[in-house]
């Protein structure tokens, strides 16, 4: 997967082993999730659903 600030390329990877994906980069902070989550407001689209679950159990970010 692409990451901003660095080049994509399959130097020195096995041949046929390895899928180069080039994605569109997000702007996710964590420091804005955690924000989210203590603002009472929803993170479910910015971060896998096992960390929303998580977050939910733990009552992680919680004022």
């Amino acid at each position: 997967m692409t990451r901003p600030g660095h080049d994509l390329t399959d130097d020195g990877l096995p041949k046929g082993g390895v899928s180069l994906v080039e994605v569109p980069a997000l702007a996710i902070s964590s420091t804005d999730c955690r924000a989210r989550v203590a603002a009472g407001e929803p993170v479910w689209y910015l971060v896998p659903d096992g960390v929303v679950r998580y977050i939910d159990k733990r009552e992680l970010y919680r004022r």
